[in-house]
């Protein structure tokens, strides 16, 4: 083929017409930022969540706590306290169908009727597993301890050591379950061993 001048001019209008047409066909390479505008909203307080009937006395308003002789014990002060009670919410009576601390505990943090501990070890079954999902760290404070799979799903435990009323020794232990909560945990428990009763 003998190349000419027209030759040319019509292989290079074949040439822009593919690649103009070209340009429609294939998706042209880009690069997408997401950016936000407005801030991003996080927790900003704490749930308190007494799961215990004899507790609740304590603080409630609308009970009075008694000791085993049947006296009237004084209530906690904590002024701010009315102040939740007042805007926040609050189920006063869940019954437990067992007294004893596994099943009543089990149930209490469940809301399943027949919740023993192996009901509270399983993923995703607890009100504490609820609140690790939306990255609240969860305390629990305790008169002795309690069972162990209620105890794994806190990231920290305050409680009594020596199960004394008179001279209670009071421990603050941490319970790691996610590394990403271990520093949150250990410097919380740190700030609570350095101001403990």
């Amino acid at each position: 083929m003998h190349l000419t001048k027209t030759n040319i001019c019509t292989y290079f209008s074949k040439m822009l017409v593919f690649l103009f047409l070209s340009g429609f066909v294939m998706q042209p390479a880009t690069a997408y930022s997401v950016v936000e505008v407005n801030p991003v909203d996080t927790p900003h307080g704490a749930v308190i969540l007494i799961v215990d009937g004899l507790g609740s006395s304590y603080a409630y308003p609308e009970f009075t706590p008694y000791a085993l002789d049947g006296s009237v014990i004084g209530k906690v002060n904590a002024s701010n306290m009315s102040l939740l009670f007042n805007e926040n919410c609050r189920v006063l009576d869940v019954r437990a169908p067992q007294t004893y601390t596994e099943a009543g505990h089990s149930v209490l943090v469940t809301g399943y009727s027949k919740a023993l501990s192996d009901s509270v070890q399983l993923s995703g079954t607890t009100i504490y597993d609820v609140a690790h999902e939306y990255d609240y760290l969860t305390f629990g404070i305790m008169q002795k301890g309690d069972f162990w799979s209620l105890c794994d799903k806190q990231d920290v435990i305050v409680h009594d050591a020596s199960n004394s009323v008179n001279e209670p020794e009071m421990v603050i232990e941490t319970n790691i379950a996610v590394a990403d909560a271990k520093s949150a945990s250990i410097d919380v428990a740190a700030l609570m061993q350095e101001n403990i009763l």
